[in-house]
């Protein structure tokens, strides 16, 4: 028998109006999902407690290539739009990068409260078993050196930027993305990233807004790896 926390119970006997006998999926965020039966519920609105019995349980590994998504974060509900793509689109992990130009200054305490708490809906929404590592907000240097090697970077249309994304080598098991802030990476910090090794991508025409580079930028790179990568398989 499986006893749900208080937030989880008050969302699944308020909010969904589950029974006893009702089916339910339970994700644990580190690859772990049970199929279960809702046994019992009870207490106030705000002390409800659902109890579960697990019928069958599947563990899952994560792809053969991780995501690692590195930005400068924007305001703060945005970043929480930001940390649901990233969830519902598989990625990895997020570091939140603190560039020259970055407005939004994010503290640590958002981690584990706004930003986990997308992070965990966005995953129930998707059925996604793994939740993204996220970081606290760190230094562009910081972020540099947890970057891994190989990876892309967001960049304004301009000669010399690139559309088709070149080919992901055999036994790569890490890749970054990179987005800058709304007014894009400093001169500095464009060349930094050069010297490690980004290639510069653009999605399009047009100058994107950072929320929307996300989506656009982590398609086109999981297009090109392939969903066989990061999908999860079953051990």
């Amino acid at each position: 028998m499986l006893a749900l926390d208080p937030l989880e119970s008050r969302h699944a006997s308020r909010v969904l109006r589950m029974q006893e006998g009702d089916s339910l999926e339970l994700l644990d965020g580190h690859g772990e999902c049970g199929l279960a039966t809702m046994t019992a519920s009870g207490g106030r609105k705000r002390q409800a407690v659902v109890q579960c019995r697990i019928d069958s349980k599947s563990v899952f590994r994560r792809g053969d290539v991780q995501l690692h998504l590195l930005i400068s974060p924007p305001r703060a509900r945005l970043m929480t739009e930001v940390v649901r793509m990233a969830s519902e689109l598989g990625v990895a992990r997020v570091t939140p990068a603190l560039c020259e130009r970055s407005v939004a200054r994010p503290d640590a305490g958002q981690v584990d409260g706004r930003w986990l708490r997308e992070a965990v809906a966005a995953a129930k929404q998707s059925g996604n078993v793994f939740l993204p590592e996220l970081d606290v907000p760190c230094t562009f240097a910081e972020a540099v050196e947890l970057s891994p090697s190989l990876g892309f970077v967001g960049a304004v249309p301009r000669p010399g930027t690139c559309t088709v994304l070149p080919e992901v080598g055999l036994g790569v098991s890490k890749v970054a993305v990179w987005i800058g802030p709304e007014g894009g990476f400093s001169e500095k910090e464009e060349a930094h990233l050069s010297g490690i090794g980004m290639v510069p991508l653009t999605v399009g025409q047009w100058v994107l807004r950072v929320e929307t580079a996300v989506g656009a930028m982590l398609g086109q790179v999981i297009g090109i790896i392939g969903n066989d990568q990061l999908r999860c398989e079953c051990v």
